[in-house]
């Protein structure tokens, strides 16, 4: 009997934060949703009660990957006792991906005895996983009265790209719509242009805003218009030294871009880190030192030697991973550029003026503002009444959807409940400072009758993991129901002991209640599917969720 039931462990990708984008499809097969996600550290959720009655066999579970369609490789191997455990009790596996791309999972399991189901040429992909930790790239100059821009991604999102504009003094960018402010934005495409009808003496700073299915969102740099002021006409990272008009673009470490592919970019919360580098090729005498060249984006000097590491590395090595450990200042980005000498004293060049970073660091660690603005509470519906929370946030790295809402029943409690997570920042809108902060709200229906008070949190987390926890002060009542009586008889006197007899007058009830209004919908987003569990890994055959 084959002992097998692994396409139905995976129990969704909330753990991971990932948005469903596209359904992939092999000969005689289902199609397999595939999501995106900007980081290569994430969690997978599993289905621990698919495996629970099967708790006696199966020990461990092993996840397997393959990459961008390769071979099936082995990932860690895991006890089911220690598999990570995840809110609401469920269980997920980690994994760490070493490159952006697209990734296949399956799942082996290990039996008593060292047994393993089913074999590597058997397993089947039940989840599809593309990590994509690059930025758009936003090309932007300005002609006559308008701009011209192109906006390219492997994954790039063609409903986010929107144009946006400020005049003179004001530090609030609007979006051009398609008709008076408050409608939706204009759809855009990736090449495209737009133009004003602006009087003599009147200018514009403008920019493009544009974001992949991963959540990774840039903006490009302003220009100003018309066209015979421009103060700027900039790539954010990388991309063609030509634009569209013939002019050249700079990259944000001060460079003119190279036509060379974006470098990827890592977000850490600490200015002491490491840089890995993996030796792609070296002869014989193998490798004797590491030059890290870096070069910042507050920072015009170009780049600098930062240290030179001894390295005693042979081709018969099995690792040719270098840890080059580095201390920044201050927050902000970093581009990094290694250079080797072989045993033999051969040098490589250190990094041009015009050479892009291998890999770029967002150092931040800064925290993110969130904060509870207010909590309304309405009778709702048939299910429960319904709680209103609004929030704001702020912080420049924040990640796609980095809002979570949780509940408990004290101010100091040591375990919150799940309201929502993974939800989006809100709408933003800026200040006079020129900042952009976060306006969001979520609407939370309460089935369970059991909950009439509670407290309520907020938390926000950033792409460098910087997570703030916020509580709303006030506690949140939802009992909103009426009390009410009937008098249905008296007992005591001569008659006690006696069961109570009825009072003959006809018994006094207070106004009826009227019933709350039938529930509307409500804004809570659609949440990601969860599989359903297996019968028994003994008993279920191999398919697609």
């Amino acid at each position: 009997m084959q002992r097998w039931g692994a396409v139905m462990l995976f129990a969704g990708l909330t753990t991971l934060g990932v948005g469903p984008a596209a359904t992939s499809q092999e000969p005689g097969r289902e199609p397999l949703k595939t999501y995106h996600h900007p980081h290569r550290k994430f969690i997978i959720p599993v289905n621990i009660a698919a495996i629970d009655q099967s708790r006696g066999r199966v020990t461990s579970l092993q996840l397997y990957f393959r990459f961008n369609g390769g071979k099936w490789q082995p990932a860690t191997k895991y006890p089911l006792d220690e598999l990570k455990a995840l809110p609401q009790g469920k269980k997920g596996l980690n994994f760490t991906a070493e490159k952006d791309g697209e990734y296949e999972f399956s799942l082996r399991f290990w039996y008593p005895g060292g047994e393993v189901s089913p074999p590597v040429e058997d397993l089947t992909p039940i989840l599809n996983v593309v990590i994509d930790t690059v930025l758009p790239l936003v090309r932007v100059v300005a002609r006559g009265n308008g701009v011209a821009w192109e906006v390219s991604d492997a994954n790039l999102d063609t409903r986010s790209i929107e144009l946006q504009a400020r005049q003179g003094n004001n530090s609030r960018w609007l979006t051009v719509t398609d008709g008076g402010e408050g409608s939706s934005p204009r759809l855009f495409r990736p090449v495209d242009r737009y133009e004003w009808a602006l009087q003599p003496g009147q200018s514009l700073e403008v920019r493009v805003k544009a974001r992949d299915q991963a959540g990774n969102e840039t903006y490009s740099l302003p220009v100003r218009v018309p066209a015979s002021s421009t103060v700027g006409a900039a790539f954010p990272r990388g991309g063609p030294d030509v634009g569209p008009d013939g002019g050249a673009f700079r990259d944000p470490l001060g460079g003119i871009a190279p036509p060379q592919s974006s470098p990827r970019i890592e977000y850490v919360k600490t200015k002491d880190f490491t840089v890995h580098y993996t030796v792609q090729r070296m002869g014989r005498s193998g490798i004797k030192s590491a030059r890290l060249y870096v070069r910042s984006d507050r920072d015009a000097g170009g780049w600098k030697l930062a240290r030179e590491f001894a390295v005693n590395l042979m081709p018969t090595d099995r690792d040719h991973t270098l840890p080059l450990e580095h201390s920044v200042k201050e927050d902000g980005g970093y581009g990094f550029f290694v250079a080797l000498e072989s045993g033999a004293g051969v040098k490589a060049d250190p990094p041009k003026e015009l050479d892009q970073p291998m890999l770029y660091v967002v150092v931040d660690t800064e925290k993110p503002f969130a904060k509870i603005t207010y909590v309304r509470v309405s009778k709702g519906g048939a299910r429960g009444p319904l709680v209103e929370i609004g929030w704001e946030t702020q912080d420049r790295t924040l990640m796609a959807f980095p809002i979570t809402l949780e509940y408990a029943d004290a101010l100091d409690a040591k375990e919150w409940k799940k309201i929502a997570d993974r939800l989006p920042p809100g709408k933003s809108q800026g200040d006079s400072m020129g900042n952009t902060r976060y306006v969001g709200q979520y609407t939370w229906e309460i089935p369970d009758e059991r909950v009439w008070k509670f407290y309520v949190r907020i938390r926000a987390v950033d792409r460098a993991e910087n997570t703030t926890e916020s509580v709303y002060p006030n506690v949140v009542l939802v009992d909103l129901e009426v009390p009410a009586a009937e008098i249905t008889g008296v007992s005591g006197g001569a008659r006690s002991g006696s069961p109570p007899a009825p009072l003959e007058a006809t018994p006094v009830t207070p106004e009826t209640v009227p019933a709350p209004p039938p529930m509307g919908p409500t804004n809570a987003p659609p949440t990601l599917p969860v599989l359903p569990p297996a019968k028994s890994p003994a008993e279920t055959p191999v398919k697609r969720p």
